[in-house]
C-alpha cells in the first residue's frame, strides 16, 4: 500500500494518480497544464473507505508534486477538503486557487 504508480497520457495532458490496495485501486485523476496539476477526482472503493485510504493517497500525491516543483489546483472536493485542514500544503497551490 505504500507506492503510488502514474499513468499518463502525454498527448492528452491528463492522468491518473493509482494505489493499489488488497485487490481494490483507489485514485486521484489530473489534468497536466504545464507544471500545474489540476486534481479533479479522487476515488476509494467502498470496501476500502473509512480506513484512511485516500488521505494516506492525497499525502503521496501532494509529496510527488513537491519533488517536482509542481503546482495544484484542487477540484476534487476531498482534496480540497484536506488541503483547507493542512496549512503546509498551501504552498502547492497555485497562484490563482487560495483558501480563505
Amino acid at each position: 500500500m505504500s507506492e503510488i504508480y502514474i499513468r499518463e497520457i502525454p498527448e492528452k495532458n491528463i492522468g491518473r494518480f493509482e494505489m493499489k490496495v488488497d485487490s481494490h485501486l483507489a485514485f486521484i485523476d489530473y489534468l497536466k497544464k504545464n507544471h500545474t496539476l489540476v486534481l479533479t477526482h479522487t476515488e476509494v472503493p467502498e470496501e476500502i473507505s473509512g480506513k484512511g485510504i485516500g488521505k494516506k493517497l492525497v499525502q503521496k500525491v501532494l509529496n510527488h508534486v513537491e519533488k517536482k516543483s509542481f503546482k495544484v489546483i484542487p477540484q476534487c472536493s476531498f482534496i480540497i477538503s484536506y488541503m483547507k485542514r493542512h496549512p503546509e500544503t498551501h504552498h502547492l497551490l497555485d497562484e490563482r486557487m487560495a483558501f480563505n
